[in-house]
Order: C-alpha cells, then structure tokens, then sequence
C-alpha cells in the first residue's frame, strides 16, 4: 500500500507540473503538516490531503475511496521519514531508477532511437524528477532555476541543499557556486574541469578537460554553462570575478543600472577569448600584434565596465544632488526637521528623483537605514499582491527608530502601477500611517490616482540644464582622467537632453570604447540623427533650397532613424539654432509641432517630414504662400 506520505509528495509534483506553487504554510488541520499549494489561476489555497476530492476526484473516487473519511491520519513521525527518504525509495521508483542510471550518456536520438520511446524515456524521467523534486522540498531543499547540464537528463531543475550544494536528482551529480567554491576550497586555481563536489562514479557524467570560465553575473555566479577558452582570457575573467567579490553588492534599486555592465563585461570576455583563440593560430607577426592590442583594448573596457559611474558618483548627501534647488531645499528643511510626510516626486527620468529621497532617508534614518527602509523599483512586480503581501508586512513590522522618525517605502516608478494596486496602497496608507511613510517617484503624477495625490506633498522636477550637465561631466572626466574635447561634452549634454544618467553612460559607454570623448564618437555610441545635418537643413529650408533640405532628411532615413527620431532631434535642435530670427523660428516650431503629432498619431512615413521641409522653405520661395 504506498504511504501517506508518497501520496502528497506526488500529488504536489503534478500540481507543481501545473504551475501551483509550493507556500511555507502548513494545513491548519489537526496532525496534517502537508504544504499548502495556490492556484495560479484563482490564487486560493489547497491541501493535497484534505481537498483531494477538489483537486484529484477521479484518483479519490478510484483508488483512495477512504482517504477523506474520518479523522486525519497522523502525520509519519522523524524516524518514519528518515526510513523514506531518497536512500530507502519505493518500489516502483527504484525500478525507475535503474532504468534511468543504466542508460547511456548519449542520448537516444544520437543513437538514431524511436521518436515515441523518446519521448515516453522524457516522460517517465519527468514524472520521476517530479517526484523526487517533491521529497527534497518537504526535507528543506530549495528547487533553483537551472537545469542539469548532464546529456542523460533532460532539462531536470536541479535542488540546492542548506550548505549551498547543487543537486541533480536523477544523475546525483552535485556542483557548488564559484562563491562557495571559493570559501570551501580557498581559490579556483588549478581546476581541472567544472567546480564540482564528486558523486558516485557510476553517477558522473563526463566532464570537459580543458580550462572553464564563467560568465560575470551581479549575483553569485554558477558554474554550469561552462565556457572552454584559453588560459589568458581565464585570468581575466577570475580577475573580474575577483574584483566584483570585493566590492559592495548593489541594491535592488541599482540592479538595472547594473544589469547592462554585467552583459557588457560578458561580451567583452567572450570576445577576449575569440582573440586569444586567434592569435594562438596566428602565424603573420603583424596579425599577432593586431589581436594583441586589440585584446588590450578589451582588457580596458572590461576595467572600465566593472562599476557603472552612474551608480559610482550617485550623490549620497542633499546637497550634491545637481539642478532643481528649490524642490532639494525643501527636502533639506524635511530632513532637519525629522517629521516626513508622504511625498510623491514627479519629472523626467534621470534628473534625479530617487537619488533624492534616497538621500533623504539617510538623512533621517542614519544606521537604521537597511532595516527600516524598502526600495521597490520598475523590476519587481508591480501588482496587488505585492501591496497587500510585501509592502503590508513591512509596514507592520517592528523596527527601533529614533523618535519622531518612521519607516520609508520608496516606490520607484508608480505610475506603472495596476489601479487596483494603487487603491490598495492608498489603504495601506491610512492604517499605518503612524509608522510607515511612502515616497513615491512618477514621470507623470497624473496617473496616480487622486486618493494617493491628496495624501501626499507633491515635488516637481524639471528637466537639468546643460550648464548643470556639463559641470557634472567634467568632473567626472577629471577624476577619472578620461580624455575629452569641449564639443564632446557638448555633444554629450545633447544627446542627453537633461537626463543625467544618461549623460554620465553616454560619457563611460564613448571612453570605454574610443578613449576619447569627441562629437562624432559620441554620436557613434548614443546612434542619434547628427545635429550637424539637421542643421544643415534647417539652414536650406530658411534659404529656401528645398532639394537640399529633402536630401537631408532623406539621408537620415536611409541611415535606418525613425519618424520619431528624426522630429524630435529636429525639434531640439531648432531652438538653439541662430541662423533663424525670433519670429521665423516661432513659425517653425509650430509646423515642427504639427507634424510631430501627426507622426505619433501613426503616420510614421518620409512623405511627413519630406513634406515639413517644403513647408518651412515656403517664406523663402518668391511667389509662394507664407507659414500661417
């Protein structure tokens, strides 16, 4: 008769199959400690004992008539599930077994095997892991999202142990992050294959001999997609890895900014390895001298990429934040004084809102910042539960505070949040607002709903002027002494356009990959219409050269720019240009407008701006109708 135990455990693995989830709750039936399991579609909670006849009524109706009848069975006691555990498996799981550890390495469709005994071998090596996925998880392991890389498994998760070992459950080989690697074994030097732990010989699946390297990651990197590469690209790579350990891990608040480096120092790595690979079967002298500063290069774009400057010179004080002095006061005389209000603070990205109230939490908070402060940016999940789960149990936690000061929930970009999470919120507000202050950053407060806005102090932050911007930059290029040239930076500050984390990318992005910040470098990295050609055609159309100006704007097009594109820069550039008097460049401004909108509206064609470059040549045509 299979147990009590063997019951649940595979009725949780075919609901996990199903996409439910596994909670941390327990059944609150007398002597049932089975998990709860919810429901991806209707969120509710189930016991895979006790609600059988709801989630398993032809298994319950057939071959467990009397599992829902009288009083629960008492659950198994430690001794019973120590004797059940993966060692002492049942019967029809340890034939199971043999056939799956007794196949070969290859897989059967290199054998040129049958389609359908293929599938039914995944099948079967599907329900089995399932299964045994379910026991680990009952006795403490955690299912992480990678799958063993063995050619006899199949796309199998592997579990992950207290001691931070990876397991697979069908092959048993185990493997460990580099993190952990490190702490265990002192360094990874000398590795003859992936950082692994041993499993039985019989269980190993056969391991590259050559060098292995990992792809740099924000989080503890995983050594299972193994790179093979030579042994100057290895160096490089630990190095990277090594420096990364050294420094202090980024907030959530700064995983998006961070995310682009780590790709970008991934790329740079392969490409060392590409290199290296090539200059070992280089023969021409020349060549090897090529590759080999060509690796130099990569070498210095990996040291530059290593920490993003945006997240290096973010101000951690009020008063080094750049631009929008009046709504930085007022944040100043909030922190001196100690009493917070609920704010919401709207503008533009990158001028500098969260940077803000991030300050200002350390103003108020001090040492008790970690604890007493939860940051949610765009990359978490913006939903209700999030507010009546994550957000709800902060706020009613408890955390010593100096007096008169209050925990901060910073919600960055809540204008993207769901209506009803924002009617939850506004909820959450109200009950715990002797504890609990919240700080929510928009680009526009008008999608918040008005029963936040009117719980709230609102801040507005305009636009960075470029005088701010370039300040900003040239100390930057000073203390990391990167070479620039005045249009540069002036380029810069365009392309920009008063974001500054934009700006400060830009500069990192155009030194790491030329060395020197110049006009066309920088246009190059940022991949924006040239101001120099707009121009041009701003100055044919007030001469009245409408071949011109059209061969302008038709070489921005076939340079592959959008509509969009194109009328925004053009826009941008118009007001700054001198070669227009004050009424002119009024009138050309709004036909700009005009078209524009109609270009957002989907008329997304070169007819549109072929057609506005002939309307603003018209004044200067003799005979030809002016600009109404």
């Amino acid at each position: 008769m299979v147990s009590r135990l063997d019951t649940i455990t595979r009725r949780m693995s075919v609901l996990m199959l199903k996409r439910w989830s596994m909670l941390a709750e327990v059944c609150p039936a007398a002597g049932c400690n089975s998990p709860l399991m919810r429901s991806p579609e209707s969120g509710k909670d189930k016991c895979v004992w006790h609600d059988a006849n709801e989630l398993f009524p032809e298994e319950v109706a057939s071959d467990e008539p009397d599992c829902m009848e009288g009083t629960p069975e008492v659950s198994p006691t430690l001794a019973e599930r120590e004797d059940e555990k993966l060692d002492v498996p049942a019967k029809n799981s340890s034939v199971r077994d043999a056939e799956v550890r007794s196949e070969p390495a290859a897989r059967p469709e290199d054998d040129g095997g049958d389609a359908s005994r293929l599938r039914l071998r995944k099948r079967e090596q599907s329900d089995l892991a399932s299964e045994r996925i379910a026991k680990r998880l009952l006795q403490g392991w955690a299912m992480i999202d990678r799958s063993c890389p063995a050619e006899s498994c199949y796309s199998v998760p592997l579990v992950q142990g207290r001691d931070k070992i990876q397991e697979c459950v069908i092959c048993s080989q185990r493997y460990m992050d580099e993190d952990a690697y490190i702490a265990k074994y002192g360094s990874l030097e000398n590795i003859p294959g992936p950082a692994c732990e041993t499993a039985p010989k019989e269980a190993q699946v056969a391991a590259p001999r050559a060098t292995q390297m990992t792809a740099p990651m924000a989080t503890q990197a995983t050594r299972l997609e193994q790179i093979p590469v030579l042994e100057p690209a290895r160096a490089l790579g630990v190095a990277v890895s090594e420096r990364r350990r050294s420094e202090p891990r980024w907030s959530e608040g700064q995983q998006s900014g961070a995310a682009a480096v780590v790709a970008a120092v991934y790329v740079l790595n392969e490409k060392v390895a590409a290199l290296s690979a090539q200059i070992a079967a280089a023969t021409d002298p020349s060549d090897i001298e090529q590759l080999a500063r060509a690796i130099a290069a990569c070498a210095k774009a990996v040291r530059h990429c290593s920490r993003a400057r945006v997240e290096k010179y973010r101000p951690t004080v009020l008063k080094d934040v750049v631009g929008n002095r009046e709504t930085v006061d007022r944040l100043s005389v909030i922190a001196s004084g100690g009493n917070m209000p609920n704010v919401i603070l709207a503008g533009a990205p990158g001028i500098g809102k969260t940077t803000s109230i991030l300050c200002l939490a350390h103003a108020l908070l001090g040492e008790a910042y970690k604890e007493a402060v939860l940051e949610l940016n765009a990359s978490d999940d913006r939903g209700i539960d999030v507010v009546r789960n994550r957000i709800k149990m902060f706020a009613q936690k408890k955390v010593n505070l100096p007096p008169g000061r209050h925990k901060i929930i910073i919600l960055d970009e809540a204008d993207s949040m769901t209506p009803g999470a924002q009617q939850a919120l506004r909820r959450t507000m109200e009950i715990y607002s002797n504890t609990t202050r919240f700080a929510l950053a928009c680009n526009l407060s008008s999608k918040i709903i008005e029963p936040i806005q009117s719980r709230c102090a609102i801040l507005r932050y305009g636009a960075l002027q470029s005088e701010q911007v370039l300040h900003r930059l040239v100390e930057i290029c000073r203390t990391e002494d990167v070479k620039y040239t005045p249009e540069g930076l002036d380029a810069i500050a365009f392309s920009a356009d008063g974001d500054m984390r934009q700006a400060i990318n830009n500069l990192q992005s155009t030194a790491s990959g030329f060395g020197l910040v110049t006009p066309d470098n920088v246009f190059r990295v940022c991949d924006q219409p040239h101001p120099v050609v707009i121009q041009k055609m701003l100055a044919s159309c007030s001469d009245g050269k409408v071949d011109d100006a059209v061969a302008c704007i038709s070489h921005l097009w076939a340079q592959g720019y959008s509509a969009v594109d194109i009328i925004t820069s053009i826009f941008r550039v118009v007001k700054t240009f001198g070669g227009l008097d004050e009424d002119k460049k009024l009138k050309f401004i709004r036909e700009i407008g005009t078209t524009h909108m109609r270009i957002v509206d989907g008329l997304q064609t070169l007819v549109q701006l072929q057609g506005l470059a002939a309307r603003l040549c018209k004044p200067a045509i003799p005979g030809a109708a002016p600009i109404s």
